[in-house]
């Protein structure tokens, strides 16, 4: 007799839609699935939604950005999940804001040193959310060990999804992450990520990696 063939593995979402590096006319979005998967961003200013921008390509960790946002406005999104055999997962109804021009009031969060404290990062997490901030800032030290990819996903995403779905995170790297992939597979960045700078309504963030060289005449030190 022929061997029945293999279950495929439960499609579901890892890590569910979080946003990153929201601009005044853009925001991106990542998440992880169980399986390789094809994304669509549904997204609009009404929860009808109306606009869509799609991946090419399956992948378990996706990364998409949506660009011509209007500045300081507020946007709805979902995000669809589909695989090789066409099961489709979708993520909740939910919003963003894009970043305001520079005469416009906005404020911020600042979280730092998560490592292995999920209920400590939970409260944290649900104490920003409660504040609704136009972004936050992570300091660093994200999770205990950057290679352990459980620690990711149960210490950091899980706890602060609801955080992360409708704000945008903007991480440094700490010693902890250890430079690991996970830390560049998981956060959107501007190259060549362990450092980069944002502006922000009216100023400019510089987000500095102090693992590496700050001397005079290091890179950072060039660049800063």
């Amino acid at each position: 007799l022929d061997a029945e063939p293999a279950a495929a593995a439960e499609l579901t979402f890892l890590v569910e839609p979080i946003l990153q590096f929201g601009t005044k006319e853009s925001m991106t979005f990542v998440c992880e699935t169980s399986v390789p998967t094809k994304i669509d961003v549904h997204y609009g200013r009404h929860a009808l939604l109306g606009k869509q921008i799609s991946t090419d390509q399956a992948s378990l960790i996706s990364e998409v950005t949506v660009s011509g946002l209007e500045p300081f406005h507020e946007y709805f999104y979902r995000v669809d999940a589909t695989d090789e055999n066409g099961r489709k997962i979708s993520s909740k109804l939910r919003s963003f804001q894009t970043a305001p021009p520079a005469d416009q009031a906005w404020a911020f969060g600042v979280i730092g040193d998560t490592q292995r404290n999920p209920e400590v990062t939970r409260r944290c997490a649900e104490g920003i959310f409660a504040c609704r901030p136009n972004f936050m800032l992570h300091c660093g030290d994200v999770v205990d060990d950057g290679f352990a990819k459980n620690q990711w996903i149960k210490d950091l995403f899980e706890p602060c999804k609801e955080l992360m779905a409708y704000v945008p995170t903007f991480p440094v790297i700490g010693n902890h992450e250890k430079d690991s992939h996970w830390y560049y597979d998981y956060f959107a960045l501007p190259k060549p990520e362990h450092r980069y700078t944002f502006e922000y309504g009216n100023a400019e963030f510089f987000m500095v990696d102090s693992n590496r060289p700050l001397k005079p005449g290091s890179e950072q030190y060039q660049w800063l």
